[in-house]
C-alpha cells in the first residue's frame, strides 16, 4: 500500500511540473508573441513564399514589418485606434523598416452620432509630440443623421497647423438608395470642410468606389483607398493605399495597418493645414 501511495504521489509531483511548464510556456509566448509572429511570417516568406528565392537584402521590409512591402513608394504610414491598446509612441517614432518610418498616423476619433475612441485624446497628443504627422478620421454609418454624426466628430477633433486633412471612413454597404448614401457623405464632407478649412479626403474601397464615388460630385476629393493586394489601387486620384492589416511595428502589441502615400513627403507635408 505504500509503494502505490509513493507512486501516485510521484505521478501527482510530474503532472504538477507539467502543468507549471504549460502555464510559464503560454505566459512567455503571449508576452513575446510579436516577434514570434514576425518571427514565423518571415520563415514563411523566405522557405514557402513567391519571392523565396531573393536574397535576404531584398527582403529586409518583409523582415521588419512581417509583410512584404509594395514597391516604389517612399512615404508609409499607420492608422490606429483603441484596438491596439497602449502605444509606446517614443519606440514607434524610432521604429525603422527597409530605411523608411512611420511618417504620419491617422487616429480614429468617432464612429456614428455618439461614440468616441476613448484612446484619440491620448494618441493625438503623442503623435505631434513624437513629430509624427497626424490627421483623425470619423467612421460613417450610413443610416445615422449626417449632421449628428459630424457633431460628434467635430465636438472631439481641434485641429491645428500642420495636421492632416479629416477622413471620412465609409466602408458600410447599406440598403438606402445610392442618392440618399451619397447625400449623407456629401453632406459630412461639407461639415468637415466648412469646420476646418480644408478639404477632407474619403476612405473607401474599390468596390464602394465604384457604386459610389464616381460621379462628378466626388471628383475634387482625395481618396484613401483599401486594397489588401501587392499591387496599387485600379483608378487615378489616389492618395493613401493601404496594402494590410496586419502589419507588425515597434510600439504596439497587436497587428496594424500600414498605408502608402502617393507622393514624396513634401507632398504630404503640403496637404497639412496651414
Amino acid at each position: 500500500m505504500a509503494r502505490k501511495s509513493k507512486n501516485r504521489n510521484k505521478k501527482h509531483f510530474i503532472w504538477l511540473i507539467a502543468l507549471i511548464i504549460l502555464i510559464i510556456s503560454a505566459a512567455f509566448i503571449y508576452v513575446n508573441r510579436k516577434p514570434i509572429y514576425r518571427s514565423a511570417r518571415v520563415f514563411y516568406f523566405n522557405y514557402f513564399g513567391r519571392n523565396h528565392n531573393k536574397p535576404p537584402s531584398k527582403l529586409n521590409a518583409y523582415y521588419d514589418l512581417g509583410v512584404a512591402l509594395p514597391k516604389d513608394f517612399k512615404v508609409f504610414g499607420t492608422d490606429i485606434s483603441r484596438h491596439q491598446g497602449e502605444i509606446n509612441w517614443e519606440e514607434l517614432s524610432k521604429f525603422r523598416f527597409n530605411s523608411h518610418k512611420i511618417e504620419f498616423v491617422y487616429i480614429k476619433a468617432t464612429e456614428g452620432e455618439t461614440w468616441q475612441d476613448e484612446s484619440f485624446d491620448k494618441n493625438w497628443k503623442k503623435a505631434k509630440k513624437h513629430n509624427i504627422l497626424r490627421g483623425a478620421y470619423h467612421f460613417y454609418r450610413p443610416k445615422v443623421n449626417s449632421k449628428k454624426q459630424m457633431k460628434n466628430f467635430t465636438n472631439v477633433l481641434k485641429m491645428e497647423k500642420g495636421d492632416l486633412p479629416p477622413v471620412l471612413d465609409v466602408e458600410m454597404e447599406s440598403s438606402l438608395p445610392k442618392k440618399t448614401y451619397r447625400a449623407g457623405v456629401l453632406n459630412c464632407l461639407k461639415i468637415m470642410e466648412a469646420t476646418y478649412g480644408v478639404k477632407p479626403m474619403i476612405y473607401t474601397n474599390q468596390q464602394l468606389y465604384r457604386e459610389y464615388f464616381k460621379p462628378k460630385a466626388f471628383e475634387s476629393y482625395r481618396f484613401w483607398i483599401s486594397r489588401l493586394k501587392s499591387s496599387p489601387p485600379k483608378m487615378d486620384n489616389w492618395h493613401f493605399w493601404q496594402f494590410t492589416y496586419e502589419a507588425v511595428i515597434d510600439g504596439t502589441n497587436e497587428y496594424v495597418d500600414i498605408n502608402a502615400f502617393n507622393g514624396s513627403k513634401q507632398q504630404l507635408i503640403n496637404m497639412t493645414k496651414k
